[in-house]
């Protein structure tokens, strides 16, 4: 797996941008975990949502979009620079 580059949080639902790098080809994924304090209190990860976390869930993924569409079109921009 790659390198995590951005951390986006909403409630307790956390998405994770990572940028990965293989035989000269970058892309980038997203991971989504809703962390939470266990019975002793020592936070907790897990992949598993509630109802209730949905909106959050689609909070995240709206930043992460946004962030990506932004960075695509930045890159987009300077390749047309370069040309």
């Amino acid at each position: 797996m790659g390198q995590p580059t951005r951390e986006l949080l909403s409630g307790h639902v956390k998405l994770t941008v990572w940028l990965n790098d293989e035989d000269e080809r970058a892309w980038r994924s997203v991971t989504m975990e809703r962390m939470y304090k266990d019975r002793q209190g020592a936070w907790r990860k897990s992949q598993h949502f509630r109802e209730s976390d949905l909106l959050d869930i689609a909070a995240v993924a709206e930043k992460a979009h946004d962030l990506l569409r932004l960075k695509l079109t930045t890159a987009q921009r300077r390749a047309d620079r370069k040309t």
